[in-house]
């Protein structure tokens, strides 16, 4: 039926048999246009495409069933339904319960005003994309696919999670979770990693060291596929910055944050602070962020002294601000936040969240935050965990208890 028009709505990241097949019976109701879900829909309700929109493109519109291919920029397809008014819409089954409920009844209300309707053939057994997803992250990335997608996450997520790990156990742990949030999928988007576990004081005081962190962070790229942000506290000279942007970028890193403690210290200038970012920034060959860590110095400093600083390290090259503040009252982060959107040629503005702070997420995206780190969250229960343990250990206390929990099997996370 040459006349019929069908419109398939199709993520496409994987593309498998059960896609095929899907297609397939679309082909057999008519001219089949697919609404390929772009980068930023997809991250609504479920992680980042390992392809982009540009590459699942290209497989879409050579497959023999597709007549043409238009972007959906929402899980919502009402806007391209109107527009296109095909007779038929075709999707699997899987969809009638879950996330994508809402979507399907929506579908259902806006055909009606024109006649069409929703064809649904059983969902493909057999096939499972988050097994394919998981063989994917097992297989790995190269080092370039896994540096990109800290910019893809922050071009296409409102708000991009970041956990802290201190190790490749730690890291495996952030790589697997995954949670409903709210009724829809969560889990974190990138990790974070200091130099804090490995020293074993929050407070360390020696300049950034990348060689002695190189073997730790090997062993936490094996072990996950999300992208890495690499800390480099208490930063060290503009040639040491330049060196170890060369090393990560190369090794698949996504980003570096060059702190300031130095400057809140008073050891050194701001103008000290910008050359470091501008080293760093000559020394990247490709899209590698460089990250400039800004401290709240409330009450000694002023919000407008403070965007004074945020401005200098932005004209010196950075490609984000990373927020940190000790404060225990939220509100001095959330004014800050509000005053740095109002700053149109700002870049994207991070948050980090330490110790026991507490900031709700939705406050922050409403604030114009992109990004929230929680930092050492990880390595503080795991601390805690450990002295609870060896205290017991030490006291003798339960004696039968410590003996089970030593034969209990541990959970299962390869490390790498």
């Amino acid at each position: 039926m040459p006349d019929r028009t069908v419109y398939v709505g199709m993520s496409a990241d994987l593309v498998h048999p059960g896609h095929i097949n899907l297609l397939r019976e679309a082909a057999r109701l008519g001219q089949v246009t697919v609404g390929l879900l772009t980068d930023r829909a997809i991250s609504s309700y479920k992680r980042l495409p390992f392809l982009t929109f540009e590459q699942r493109l290209a497989v879409i519109e050579h497959i023999a069933f597709v007549s043409r291919v238009v972007a959906q920029h929402t899980l919502d397809y009402t806007d391209n339904l109107r527009l296109l008014r095909p007779d038929y819409v075709v999707h699997g089954d899987d969809w009638q319960s879950g996330v994508q409920a809402q979507t399907r009844q929506r579908v259902l209300d806006v055909l009606q005003e024109w006649g069409g309707k929703l064809v649904e053939p059983p969902y493909t057994e057999g096939i499972s994309s988050s097994a394919l997803r998981s063989a994917l992250v097992d297989v790995g990335f190269t080092p370039e696919v896994r540096r990109r997608r800290l910019r893809r996450l922050l071009d296409c997520k409102p708000m991009v999670r970041v956990m802290g790990a201190h190790g490749a156990l730690s890291a495996r742990v952030v790589e697997r979770l995954e949670t409903k949030r709210h009724g829809v999928p969560a889990e974190f988007d990138a990790i974070w990693l200091d130099s804090v576990a490995d020293a074993g004081d929050a407070d360390a005081g020696d300049p950034f060291d990348l060689s002695s962190r190189l073997a730790m962070l090997h062993r936490v790229l094996d072990a996950t596929a999300k992208p890495i942000i690499v800390n480099a506290r208490n930063s060290g000279n503009p040639e040491a910055i330049a060196a170890a942007v060369r090393t990560l970028e190369r090794i698949g890193v996504s980003a570096i944050v060059i702190d300031d403690s130095a400057v809140v210290r008073r050891r050194d200038g701001t103008a000290d602070f910008a050359r470091k970012i501008a080293a760093g920034r000559a020394a990247r060959a490709t899209d590698f962020m460089i990250v400039a860590r800004v401290e709240d110095q409330w009450p000694r400093e002023t919000t407008d002294q403070t965007l004074d600083r945020v401005i200098a390290c932005v004209d010196a090259g950075a490609d984000a601000i990373l927020w940190h503040s000790d404060r225990a009252n939220p509100a001095g982060t959330i004014e800050f936040a509000h005053r740095y959107r109002r700053i149109a040629r700002l870049p994207p503005l991070l948050v980090g969240l330490s110790g026991q702070a507490a900031i709700a997420e939705h406050d922050l995206e409403a604030a114009g935050a992109r990004m929230v780190i929680h930092t050492d969250k990880l390595w503080r229960a795991a601390y805690a965990a450990m002295v609870g343990a060896a205290t017991d250990v030490l006291v003798g206390a339960c004696a039968p208890c410590l003996a089970q929990a030593a034969e209990a099997p541990m959970p299962v996370y390869d490390a790498g």
